[in-house]
């Protein structure tokens, strides 16, 4: 348990970890790396795309590519890995100008993506080298949207999600749509909170299980090392998290001391160790990991600060409850300067894990290559 310009450079770099050694198939296409990726026996992590400017938000679109916001350049990117090596020959700029993008997501061919203040629907994206239009859809986003924002649609896909939140480890926010996910209609005529109480929401998935929107929610500081926990909460209309008036099951924050509204807060559905700062989720839907991979959750925990290190982790799922945690993929290096870094995920259709590392500009790819893969059928 947890205890890119692209270039073709020629290199070979060693995946060790788990007392495993490996070389991926799209090595011979990868830079120089000063550190490598530990994953378990039968996969691999190799980058996909290299010299991207702070990759964030990652989204498959109807025709298969990898679309990726560059947050530092505020671009939207194509990724196409043409005669499919695992490694993207080309990358194109299809719409520039944005502010700060971060999280992205598909309806129909149409992506939307989240800026720092605003919300927009990119359209052409899909049959084009560049983006035909941009509708401005939410104009108002919060001051603190300037952190990273996750998007996600209602399944109805009339409606989406975005999560706002706030930087102060325990205050009273000004703006009642702050440490909230506000549900828009995709019109933007109508928004209303759905959930309040979440910090930092830093990412949101559906449980394919249970349909519940789960969220990732980056906790306060300022309390003891070890206290308090990040959170995962699986989100029902109208329910409060509990910031800043709590943490954790219901424990009351020193300065509001207010049991009474403790426990009328929801409970997180599962707690990370302090510190964890879970940010990107995303539920395995493939069909080329082994088969118990199916239905996990998969969690990037950023402790860059940390000795545990930053973590791509898997969250086992019994029952459409999250039951246990384990590591996935590690290996980034140590420091709040690092030069690698976990942000956001998406499962493509080749069944494979890609991951955003936003300093280290690059999007890594991690695929198996053993024989236990889950059942298409089942």
């Amino acid at each position: 348990m947890l205890g890119l310009g692209l270039s073709r450079q020629t290199v070979r770099f060693l995946i060790v970890g788990l007392g495993i050694s490996a070389l991926g198939p799209t090595a011979a296409h990868a830079q120089s790396l000063s550190y490598s990726l530990t994953v378990p026996t039968g996969f691999s992590a190799e980058p996909f795309a290299e010299g991207l400017d702070e990759p964030w938000g990652l989204a498959f679109g109807p025709d298969g590519r990898l679309y990726v916001s560059l947050r530092a350049a505020g671009r939207l990117a194509r990724l196409t890995d043409s005669d499919g090596d695992g490694w993207a020959e080309d990358t194109v700029t299809i719409l520039d100008g944005l502010d700060a993008p971060s999280g992205i997501a598909f309806r129909g061919d149409e992506l939307w993506v989240v800026e720092a203040r605003r919300v927009s629907r990119v359209d052409g994206v899909v049959d084009n080298d560049f983006a035909t239009g941009l509708r401005v859809v939410v104009d108002d986003l919060p001051e603190g949207g300037t952190l990273a924002s996750p998007i996600l649609f209602a399944s109805s896909g009339d409606a989406f999600f975005v999560a706002v939140a706030t930087t102060c480890d325990a205050c009273n926010v000004d703006d009642p749509r702050s440490a909230t996910i506000v549900r828009y209609t995709v019109d933007g005529s109508e928004a209303r909170v759905w959930a309040r109480g979440l910090r930092h929401a830093a990412g949101m998935a559906r449980n394919p299980r249970t349909g519940e929107v789960w969220a990732t929610d980056v906790g306060r500081g300022g309390l003891a090392a070890d206290v308090p926990t990040d959170e995962l909460n699986a989100l029902h209309p109208g329910g409060h998290y509990g910031w800043p008036y709590c943490f954790g099951v219901r424990v009351p924050a020193p300065e509001f001391a207010d049991p009474q509204r403790c426990d009328r807060s929801e409970e997180p559905a599962f707690q990370f160790p302090a510190g964890s700062s879970p940010a990107g989720i995303v539920f395995y839907s493939g069909d080329s990991f082994p088969a118990d991979y199916s239905g996990s959750a998969l969690v990037v925990l950023q402790r860059p600060a940390s000795a545990a290190g930053s973590v791509v982790a898997r969250l086992i799922v019994a029952a459409g409850r999250p039951v246990a945690l384990e590591r996935f993929v590690s290996g980034w290096p140590n420091g709040l300067d690092s030069e690698g870094l976990p942000v956001g995920l998406a499962v493509g259709p080749d069944g494979s894990l890609y991951v955003s590392d936003g300093p280290g500009g690059r999007v890594w790819r991690v695929s198996y290559s053993g024989a236990d893969t889950v059942d298409s059928a089942r």
